[in-house]
């Protein structure tokens, strides 16, 4: 289903459980001029799907900058929760193999973020997808990608100021 979105001039489609994979796939490997993802959970371990999701969504990251698109990856994890702190770093650990340039946000003592946000060129995906195989397979998310322009502007935003927040917060 899509939905007119008036002033922002663009459209919206709802990304319901299988739906998120792909159309980011499809999303990120048309983008030329950005990728800025900023993912509370990206758990590279594939879980109970045979397919490695999240890796090919990383892998089409790297193919963007390779087409000379602004990737940048900022990942949430957390200081207090081991799974999600272990599974930030194999995501850290992975988009540094990748060449992705990669931030893991509670890394270092700052303000962490809970936000599911890409923005691919003109398209804004948000929602609650987190990028791991639970997400993906074994639970129900929804989020909704919406193609425009000037809301695609407003993220970029935000996303540069979590970008600047986080100018430290890396792993050795």
């Amino acid at each position: 289903m899509r939905l007119p979105l008036g002033s922002l001039g663009g459209e919206a489609v709802l990304l319901s459980d299988g739906k998120y994979v792909p159309f980011a796939l499809q999303t990120l490997g048309a983008s030329t001029s950005r990728i800025l993802a900023s993912i509370f959970i990206i758990d590279p371990r594939v879980g109970h799907s045979p397919e490695p999701h999240v890796y090919n969504l990383l892998i089409a990251c790297r193919d963007a900058m390779g087409r000379g698109a602004d990737v940048r990856i900022l990942i949430g994890g957390s200081r207090s929760n081991y799974e999600i702190g272990a599974s930030a770093q194999l995501a850290w650990d992975l988009c540094r193999a990748l060449g992705l340039d990669a931030r893991w946000l509670t890394s270092m003592d700052t303000r962490g973020s809970h936000m599911k946000l890409v923005v691919a060129d003109d398209t804004v995906i948000v929602g609650s997808h987190n990028w791991s195989g639970g997400a993906f397979d074994g639970q129900s998310q929804e989020s909704i990608a919406i193609r425009s322009p000037s809301l695609a502007t407003i993220c970029a935003r935000t996303f540069e100021d979590q970008w600047t927040r986080s100018e430290h917060a890396t792993r050795p």
